[in-house]
C-alpha cells in the first residue's frame, strides 16, 4: 500500500514538472520567434560607400630606394560597425588591382604614387531589401599623391618611422538591377566625384633583406561631390544615400604589411599585408571591414645596379 502512495507521489511530481517544462519551452520558443521576427524586420540590405585600400608601405633606409608594386586585393563584404544590421549577400564579390610606386628623394624624404581600384558586387534576396531581388555593382577609381619622411629608429637602420601625406582624386559609382515589389525590372545608379585627404604612419621593421614587418594606420578624410543619380528621394533616404552628398567623412585604417625576399634576387619581394576600417555613424552608408592583398614589389634601381 505505501509503495502504491509512494508511486502516486511520485508520478502526480513527474506530470507537474512535465507540465512546467512544457509551459517553459512554449515561452521560449515564442521568445525566440519574435527575436528572429523582429531582427528579420530590422534588418535591411546596405550600400557601401567605402573600402580600405591596400597600404603603400615604403621600407626606405636611403636615398635612391625605390618602390614599385602591383597589388591583388579581396576586400570584405561587411561592416565592422555592430549597430547596423545587415542582411548579408547570397552572392559577392570584392576585389581589384592595385599599381603603388614610391621614391626616396633624399635620406629623409620620400613621394608615392597609388592606383586603388575596386570592382565590387553584391546579390540579395527578399529578405531585408527594398526591392524583390537585387544585384549591386560598385566601381571605386582613385589616384593618390603623397609626401613623407622617414627617420631610422637605431644604428643600423632597421627600425624606422615613416610618416606620409597626401591627396586622391577618383571616382565612386553605383549601379544596380532586379526585379521590385511589383514584379517589374528596376534599375537605378548613383556616383560621386571623391576628393580624398589621408595621413598615414608605420613602424617598419627590417630584420633582414629578406623579411620586413610593419605596423601602422592611415586616417582618411573622404570628401563626396554631388549625388548623380536615379534613385528616388526616398530610396536616397532609405540608403542614407542623401548623407553623403557633398559631406566628408571620415575612416581610420589600421593595417599590417609584410615582405618576403627571394635569396640572390634581391631586387623583388612577395608583399602581403591585412587594412581594417571603421565605419560612419549608423545613420550613414556602411563601410567594408577589411581588405587582404598579395602582390609583387620591385625595387628598380637594384636591377641595373646588378648588371
Amino acid at each position: 500500500m505505501n509503495k502504491c502512495k509512494r508511486f502516486a507521489k511520485f508520478n502526480l511530481l513527474c506530470n507537474i514538472l512535465s507540465t512546467l517544462l512544457i509551459k517553459y519551452c512554449m515561452r521560449f520558443n515564442f521568445l525566440l520567434i519574435l527575436i528572429i521576427v523582429c531582427f528579420l524586420f530590422s534588418c535591411r540590405t546596405q550600400r557601401y560607400i567605402y573600402a580600405p585600400s591596400t597600404p603603400s608601405i615604403p621600407y626606405f633606409q636611403q636615398k635612391g630606394d625605390s618602390k614599385l608594386s602591383v597589388i591583388y586585393s579581396e576586400g570584405g563584404n561587411g561592416t565592422n560597425n555592430l549597430n547596423q544590421q545587415i542582411i548579408i549577400p547570397t552572392k559577392q564579390r570584392n576585389n581589384g588591382v592595385d599599381l603603388q610606386a614610391a621614391y626616396a628623394i633624399t635620406n629623409h624624404i620620400a613621394i608615392m604614387f597609388n592606383n586603388y581600384n575596386r570592382n565590387e558586387t553584391d546579390t540579395y534576396g527578399k529578405i531585408g531589401n527594398l526591392y524583390d531581388t537585387s544585384t549591386i555593382n560598385y566601381k571605386r577609381n582613385i589616384i593618390e599623391l603623397g609626401v613623407g619622411y622617414y627617420l631610422a629608429l637605431n644604428k643600423r637602420k632597421t627600425i624606422t618611422y615613416n610618416i606620409y601625406g597626401g591627396v586622391g582624386l577618383g571616382k565612386f559609382s553605383i549601379t544596380e538591377n532586379g526585379i521590385d515589389k511589383t514584379l517589374l525590372p528596376y534599375n537605378r545608379y548613383n556616383t560621386n566625384n571623391i576628393i580624398k585627404y589621408f595621413i598615414q604612419n608605420s613602424f617598419n621593421f627590417m630584420s633582414s633583406e629578406y623579411v620586413k614587418l610593419a605596423l601602422g594606420g592611415r586616417v582618411s578624410f573622404v570628401n563626396y561631390g554631388s549625388n548623380n543619380t536615379s534613385y528616388t528621394t526616398s530610396e536616397l533616404e532609405y540608403f542614407h544615400l542623401n548623407k553623403i552628398e557633398n559631406n566628408t567623412l571620415l575612416f581610420f585604417e589600421p593595417m599590417l604589411n609584410m615582405q618576403l625576399g627571394i635569396p640572390q634576387v634581391n631586387w623583388i619581394k612577395i608583399e602581403g599585408s591585412i587594412a581594417f576600417c571603421s565605419s560612419p555613424p549608423t545613420s550613414y552608408p556602411a563601410s567594408r571591414g577589411f581588405n587582404a592583398s598579395v602582390g609583387l614589389t620591385i625595387d628598380v634601381p637594384k636591377i641595373f645596379s646588378k648588371k
